[in-house]
C-alpha cells in the first residue's frame, strides 16, 4: 500500500501496517493531497508549491528489504484528487498554472502534450475518454489521444463563481454524481454517444 502524509510518501504492508519505506516530499503548506498513481514497479507523487512531482521505483532486496529511487522528476505540480495512469501516460492538471493539463510519457517523464483553457479538476477514465469535473463547477468530457486532448462535451453544474468543486465525481451506470458544498447532483448522461456515456445531462435529480 502506498499513500501520503502531509509531508511524505510512505509504503507500508496492507496486511500488517509494517512501514516499508518513506520519502520526504514537502511542500508549502504541508499538504499532499494528490492521491499516488502506480505504475509497473513504480508511484508518481506530487504536491503543489513544492518539488513538482516525482516518479519513483519500488524494489525488493536478496534480504527481503525494500530499496526506492527516483525514477524522474517533473514540474507537474497536481494539487488535490488524483494524476491517472493510462497505459504508458499519466493524465493530471496543473496547480499554479490552473488552466494547463498534462499527459505525460511515463517512460520518460516528459510532457506527451499539454492543454491550455481548462481549469484544474477531478478527472475518470470510463470507455476510453476523461469525464473531468473542473474547480469552477464544469462537467466536461475528453479524449487524451495520441498528438492531444479534444474535448467533445460539457455543461455547468454549479454556479459560475464556484472556485470549488473539489469532491471526486462517481460515474455508474450513465449517470454523473456530483456533489459542491452540501448539494448532491445525479446527471443522466446517457442521451448522447459522444462521451463515454453521454456529453450533456438528459435529466436527473438532486439531493442534500
Amino acid at each position: 500500500m502506498v499513500n501520503c502524509s502531509n509531508r511524505h510518501v510512505f509504503g507500508a504492508d496492507a496486511d500488517t501496517g509494517e512501514l516499508l519505506w518513506t520519502r520526504p516530499l514537502p511542500t508549502r503548506f504541508r499538504v499532499l493531497a494528490c492521491t499516488p498513481a502506480a505504475w509497473r514497479d513504480c508511484v508518481f507523487a506530487t504536491g503543489p508549491d513544492g518539488e513538482g512531482g516525482r516518479l519513483t521505483r519500488m524494489a525488493v532486496g536478496p534480504d527481503g528489504a525494500f530499496a526506492v529511487h527516483d525514477v524522474w522528476t517533473t514540474p507537474l505540480d497536481t494539487g488535490q484528487h488524483g494524476a491517472l495512469v493510462v497505459g504508458d501516460r499519466l493524465i493530471a492538471p496543473y496547480y499554479r498554472q490552473p488552466t494547463r493539463w498534462a499527459t505525460l510519457d511515463l517512460v520518460e517523464g516528459r510532457p506527451a502534450f499539454e492543454m491550455e483553457g481548462l481549469t484544474r479538476g477531478a478527472a475518470i477514465w470510463a470507455d476510453g475518454r476523461l469525464a473531468v469535473v473542473t474547480e469552477d463547477g464544469e462537467a466536461v468530457w475528453m479524449e487524451a489521444g495520441d498528438t492531444g486532448f479534444r474535448i467533445h462535451g460539457r455543461f455547468r453544474i454549479a454556479p459560475e463563481k464556484a472556485r470549488d468543486c473539489w469532491a471526486h465525481p462517481v460515474l455508474l451506470d450513465g449517470r454523473l454524481y456530483v456533489r459542491h458544498h452540501d448539494r448532491l447532483a445525479c446527471h443522466d448522461v446517457r442521451a448522447s454517444t459522444s462521451a463515454p456515456t453521454g456529453s450533456r445531462p438528459s435529466g436527473g435529480g438532486e439531493g442534500g
